[in-house]
């Protein structure tokens, strides 16, 4: 980041080097021009008047008055932000990520910079798009010959944070699960919502393929299901947990799902009949993650406890508990 700051450090130098020419008609025409773009919305634009208004500032208080001027101008972003139109906000930090790209494409460094830098700093600092500009042109301006970095897709839909993710089996598919109480599944190469999975009376906190890729696994509440997704139907709800489920996994033959839970407790489903053949005991605290053995005979666990343990599922014993971490 040192060199973009040092371009803009060098720009903003010969700004300030350039004398005053005092000229009371010009500064209000440019002033005006500024107060005009700030009201339409096009802040960077207004921002980049009211500095070169400056040039023709009579003084102390013309300068001040600019000055003024530029700070309502970040108040006015403020209030954008924490207003609830949050739709237009993120409307217009997206375009000046857009924006940057396009600039940063046609070799105009500085002016991808700025841009990126200008909606990263001022307006939101927590859009992927902003973020993603910003680090192209950092990437870029360290290494000019490279081609930019691969940013594949942002994938928008849901309306709650995205709790967690899984690739399908060939690659070409993601799945979600959020807060908004659904899954979606994803078309990498397009972006697109292929599939939106609804019926969770709960966020959704885990999401497993099968793996022939033709079933999702998901957690929520006190229960998973099983998806059907070239419906988007529920084959089967597994109950019998009496806390949230925070995470599924399939065997490797696809005949078996475990669920970690809440309650302190994991257990281990038969697909085909939907019941639960073994309940393994022994963590003291919610288990947070599941995942078997290659061969299907072992189960990896890992809780709140700050403990993970590896079971051997034809018994339902804990073969050996892994101590170490400090917290969960």
């Amino acid at each position: 980041m040192r060199q973009p700051i040092l371009l803009t450090l060098i720009f903003l130098a010969a700004t300030h080097s350039i004398q005053a020419q005092c000229n009371p008609k010009e500064y209000t025409l440019i002033l005006n021009e500024a107060n005009a773009l700030q009201e339409k919305g096009q802040f960077i634009e207004a921002k980049n008047k009211y500095e070169a208004a400056k040039i023709y500032a009579c003084g102390p208080k013309d300068l001040d008055k600019a000055d003024k001027a530029v700070d309502a101008l970040f108040e006015q972003i403020n209030r954008l932000r924490e207003q609830a139109d949050s739709i237009a906000l993120n409307a217009y930090v997206n375009d000046l990520a857009y924006k940057s790209q396009i600039a940063l494409r046609d070799g105009d460094r500085t002016t991808a910079y700025r841009l990126a830098e200008f909606a990263h700093r001022y307006v939101d600092d927590d859009t992927p798009l902003v973020t993603n500009a910003l680090v192209q042109v950092l990437y870029y301006n360290d290494h000019p010959t490279h081609p930019p970095l691969l940013w594949a897709s942002n994938l928008l839909g849901h309306t709650a944070r995205v709790t967690c993710v899984a690739f399908s089996p060939d690659g070409q598919r993601l799945a979600t699960g959020s807060w908004d109480n659904t899954a979606k599944i994803w078309d990498l190469a397009s972006g697109r919502a292929l599939t939106t999975l609804e019926g969770h009376t709960g966020s959704v906190s885990s999401v497993a393929f099968s793996p022939d890729g033709q079933s999702l696994a998901t957690g929520y509440s006190d229960n998973a299901k099983i998806w059907d997704l070239a419906s988007g139907k529920a084959l089967t709800t597994l109950e019998g947990h009496t806390d949230a489920v925070n995470s599924v996994a399939f065997s490797p033959d696809g005949q078996r799902l475990a669920t970690g839970s809440n309650d302190n407790t994991v257990k281990i489903w038969d697909l085909a009949s939907g019941k639960a053949l073994t309940t393994l005991k022994g963590h003291s605290s919610s288990v947070l993650s599941v995942a078997f053995s290659l061969d299907g005979q072992s189960l990896a666990t890992g809780s709140r406890d700050n403990t993970a343990k590896i079971w051997d599922l034809a018994s339902g014993k804990a073969l050996t508990t892994l101590k170490g971490h400090s917290s969960s």
